[in-house]
């Protein structure tokens, strides 16, 4: 998941780390929290106008 991009990662020191860095044996001290972002309505109306402009339907 994390190579997905649905998970981040970060070592012990609070450095990212992507999937290839990160080392199995040091595994258990990562943490992993999920990725999200948040579509603000300003950026939702600038989103549906390109759809439109691009003839996409959309609601």
């Amino acid at each position: 998941m994390l190579a997905s991009g649905h998970l981040r990662a970060q070592d012990a020191t609070h450095k990212a780390v992507d999937a290839k860095g990160l080392e199995r044996n040091r595994l258990t001290q990562a943490t992993f929290k999920p990725e999200s972002v948040t579509i603000t309505p300003l950026q939702l109306i600038q989103l549906r106008k390109l759809m439109q402009d691009f003839g996409i339907p959309c609601q």
